[in-house]
């Protein structure tokens, strides 16, 4: 059987109509128990006896209004009373406008704050005394259609020496022109830049774009260079156009063979970390002399060389935002600017700069490669949209197929289930000639029970391919498991298979080997989805704030996520093993994985190593493939000891490789550190780790006694302690939740978050960090500004003693000065 996505989705297709099938049975009740209960609420309505205990409220109403009034407690007068409560009202809008737009607080905090620091940068690192003034040409995308010379459209040379490239030059930012004439002047060695955009509709700007340093494979998946960029004039009109009639296939085209130089392995990456206004840093081959026996093909290799033999010219990334799409969508057609920035989501029509993936642009891709000395086919993948090309070995050679030994490492231990699965799948699934007298699997045991020992052995005799079985006793180290098995390996290239991956599409080994044939290629990994779903467990390992994290994990791969970070292929600081590939020679060089990291992190530091030394490790989203996360070991995160040594493997990661501590060149400083998806870093107070609320008050437990309320509605979602990030940081109590006070304007309290001691006659309170909470809002709609019911609370355990806590929400009202308390059934011990 030919097992390709067509066979998968219908499958998937039969699985979900019987799925439906229930749960249209399950809607169908479900309506029917609704109009039950609407034909009984009516009928109280229309019961005398409700009409009656209905009709008097608005006598309770004002007795209890002349009660306050008597009792002195009315504050003041209506007037005062209605003028505070004004005040109250705008300070509550004013609270919840800066949690509605996170970009728009960005824009108006951040921003100006890097250009500040990008231009003073600039001043200071200022090289040449030429005049900047007059030394930019802008060119429109659409003037290159069918040129074949820059000439054509720059003039014979002399004037200007920079040419900034931009897809309609009025949407240009003001300062575009003078950064980059800045920028060249204080980096004379630059040849070429890019940089960030938005879009700008009205005075609304919104979905902003960092791009990562120079990453060439990302560039051959589609123009991440986006809506401008610009080049030394000199270096550039060296290199032909192609004369395309169409002006973006004409641009993408010499973009392409300009920077074929840069598309080998480097011989040093300098990476820049103290410049915040530089995405990643710069893409610098100049620290270092080219290696030898780099193996890159004659047609790869000719980089122009500078002083020493040192490779000069740099491709540099900023993050500084210098271009404004103007969107004219109405804004009732546009994406949810919230569900944007925090999934990331694209929409057809609404994101015009992303391009270069459609099948249109897949001819000037294959003669890039083919030009390169590579064969290659196109293929579209599983976003219909989107469409890949895949070399397939050196064309004077012939295939790199051929005679091709692939060796696959698979660690396991008492699965033989999985391992039947796993290598049953790729024999069945996988489309590559000759495929059994290709691939050898080694499996290698770290000390299965002898029956299920027996059946390993019993399925890998029963296989046509070549198989070896490595079992010994020994503690659970999945480095020093592959670095076994790659040992004994025959193959060119190695395989690093989890035993829990199955193969659910013919091509993906073909596109993962078309990939590791590319010179100065690393690791290369594919996308994992869960079994379940079609939603993705792994699409690139991105080093954030946090540490190496898995983007968009859980998320639906029904539609492309923030620029084809899901779909098209990227150039990754790291891809998980997995399923990781490589070929044997870069694995030796590198060292294999660092066997003192037996459990986390070894793939994470392999990449490392490999990035240092120059390599690309590339993620192929058109490869994909299932995995069953975790069955053999559980979770990192599932005990307290296993996190424990993930914060220890972390530490030992980074006195490794202290370049990238909270740093990763592929992701923008300006994006969110600590989040699944690709939003904005800006962060509200809510969102902060640090600091910890200090108490107000440790006070005896009876003056919450006499102010114990019903009318406070108070969820604790949860109160425990935050898990750390790293090994130094002290221990946080945590505490996050909705309340609001019932019938009443929400706006009109402040509020404390309150820890009661069970075993003592005290208790805390703390200032609380207000978080806007639309989820709420959707539910109580007829509360009253009920918007800000969120709240956060982060509690440094040293300040607290020991015992045991109920927690609790203590209200006061701003006009009256009233307070009320609940207690929640939430309980902690320190």
């Amino acid at each position: 059987m030919e097992y390709s996505w067509c066979e998968y989705y219908r499958k998937a297709y039969e699985r979900e109509k019987k799925a439906n099938t229930l749960l249209a049975g399950k809607t169908a009740d479900a309506e029917a128990k609704r109009e039950e209960l609407q034909a009984k609420y009516e009928t109280i309505c229309a019961n005398p006896l409700y009409k009656v205990s209905r009709a008097p409220s608005f006598f309770k109403r004002g007795f209890r209004k002349a009660v306050r009034m008597m009792s002195g407690q009315g504050g003041g007068t209506k007037a005062q009373d209605g003028a505070q409560a004004e005040e109250c009202f705008a300070s509550y809008k004013e609270r919840l406008g800066r949690q509605q737009d996170s970009y728009g607080q960005w824009i108006t905090e951040e921003e100006p704050l890097l250009r500040e620091r990008c231009l003073a940068d600039l001043a200071r690192e200022k090289k040449s005394g030429r005049e900047e003034s007059g030394r930019c040409r802008v060119v429109a995308y659409q003037e290159l259609a069918g040129v074949t010379d820059l000439r054509q459209v720059c003039g014979e040379k002399g004037g200007a020496e920079l040419l900034l490239f931009a897809e309609h030059p009025r949407e240009l930012d003001e300062q575009a022109v003078p950064c980059m004439e800045a920028f060249f002047n204080a980096y004379p060695r630059t040849k070429l830049l890019y940089g960030a955009e938005d879009h700008k509709t009205g005075d609304k700007r919104r979905f902003p774009w960092f791009k990562p340093c120079f990453s060439p494979d990302t560039l051959l998946g589609f123009f991440y260079f986006g809506s401008y960029f610009a080049v030394d004039r000199a270096w550039a009109e060296q290199t032909p156009l192609s004369g395309y009639a169409d002006a973006r296939q004409n641009l993408y085209d010499f973009v392409l063979r300009l920077l074929k130089p840069y598309f080998g392995r480097a011989g040093a990456v300098r990476f820049e970390k103290n410049r915040p206004w530089l995405s990643g840093g710069v893409y610098d081959a100049g620290r270092k002399r080219m290696p030898e026996g780099n193996g890159l093909p004659e047609s790869l290799s000719g980089i122009p060389s500078g002083d020493a033999g040192q490779v000069s010219p740099e491709i540099v990334c900023t993050d500084l935002i210098l271009y404004h799409r103007h969107n004219d969508f109405p804004e009732e057609e546009m994406p949810d600017r919230e569900y944007y920035l925090h999934t990331g989501e694209m929409r057809a029509g609404c994101h015009p700069e992303f391009w270069g993936y459609g099948k249109e642009y897949s001819k000037l891709k294959q003669n890039f490669i083919i030009g390169a000395g590579y064969d290659c086919f196109a293929h579209q993948t599983l976003h219909p949209d989107v469409w890949s090309v895949v070399p397939t070995g050196r064309g004077a050679e012939g295939s790199g197929e051929d005679g091709l030994l692939l060796s696959v490492i698979i660690p396991s231990k008492d699965h033989p289930e999985l391992v039947e699965k796993c290598i049953g799948s790729f024999l069945e699934r996988t489309e590559l000639p000759d495929l059994r007298e290709k691939v050898e699997f080694i499996v290698v045991d770290n000390g299965s029970g002898g029956e299920n020992r027996q059946k390993i052995e019993a399925y890998l005799g029963g296989t046509e391919a070549a198989c070896r079985y490595l079992s010994e006793p020994m503690p659970f180290n999945f480095s020093a498991m592959c670095n076994r098995g790659v040992r004994l390996a025959e193959g060119e290239y190695i395989l690093l298979l989890n035993d829990d991956i199955e193969i659910v599409e013919k091509n993906w080994l073909r596109i993962m080997l078309g990939q590791a044939y590319l010179p100065g290629t690393g690791a290369v990994g594919a996308k994992l989805w869960y079994p379940e779903g079609e939603r993705m467990q792994h699409a690139g390992v991105t080093n954030m704030h946090v540490g190496p994290s898995h983007k968009m994990t859980t998320f639906p791969d029904d539609r492309i996520y923030y620029y084809g970070h899901n779909a098209v292929n990227y150039d990754m600081i790291a891809v998980t093993a997995a399923c990781l590939l490589v070929k044997k020679a870069v694995y030796e060089e590198a060292g294999g994985l660092d066997e003192s990291m037996a459990v986390s992190y070894n793939d994470v530091d392999f990449c490392f190593t490999l990035a240092e030394r120059g390599y690309r490790n590339v993620l192929r989203n058109d490869a994909v493939l299932l995995h069953h996360e975790s069955v053999s070991r559980g979770l990192d995160g599932e005990s307290d000891e296993k996190w424990r040594r993930l914060l220890q493997e972390k530490e030992k990661l980074y006195k490794k490789h202290p370049l990238f501590l909270k740093y990763d060149p592929y992701y923008s400083e300006q994006l969110a550190g600590y989040a699944l998806d690709y939003r904005i870093g800006y962060r509200y107070p809510w969102e902060l780790p640090f600091p910890a609320a200090k108490p107000e008050r440790r006070e005896r437990k009876k003056e919450l006694e006499k102010v114990r309320s019903d009318g406070v509605m108070l969820t604790v979602e949860h109160l425990k302690y935050r898990k750390k990030l790293y090994l130094e940081e002290p221990d946080i109590l945590e505490a996050e939740g909705w309340c609001y006070m019932l019938g009443q304007d929400n706006c009109l309290f402040e509020r404390w978050f309150v820890l009661e001691a069970e075993n003592g006659d005290y208790y805390y309170r703390f200032p609380v960090e207000e978080r806007r909470r639309p989820d709420v809002e959707a539910i109580l709609p007829l509360q009253k500004n009920i918007e800000l019911s969120g709240f956060t609370c982060k509690i440094l355990k040293d300040d607290l003693s020991t015992g045991r806590y109920a927690a609790g929400m203590l209200y006061r009202n701003l006009c009256d000065g009233k307070t009320a308390y609940r207690r929640s059934d939430m309980v902690i011990s320190i």
